[in-house]
């Protein structure tokens, strides 16, 4: 992940060992997955897909790796999606999407 910033910018190695080190925890941070009580119970399923793809983006290495961070990501989008389509807060004017197709 050092190629998150330029090293030039640190005058010594304890100065981009402390920035680098910072860097990762505030990474970690963003992309922590503790949902609470209220969360699970009303997104349950796509909520422990999101929770997967988060954890295959924390060891992903490879293109393919990022490939499929991005596809567990769409199967959790589609996941509540097909949980969600009947409920009383949803309003679709017109047609019902299509469930397999996130953007519309």
């Amino acid at each position: 992940m050092t190629n998150l910033y330029p090293q030039d910018d640190f005058k010594s190695r304890d100065q981009a060992f402390t920035y680098h080190l910072c860097l990762n925890a505030v990474l970690r941070e963003q992309f922590a997955v503790q949902p609470d009580e209220e969360q699970v119970e009303t997104v349950g399923k796509p909520w422990r897909r999101y929770a997967g793809a988060v954890e295959a983006l924390a060891t992903a290495e490879e293109a393919e790796d990022f490939q499929a961070v991005g596809i567990r990501c769409r199967e959790a989008l589609l996941a509540s999606v097909r949980d969600n389509i009947e409920a009383s807060w949803v309003r679709i004017h017109g047609e019902k999407p299509q469930v397999a197709n996130a953007r519309a």
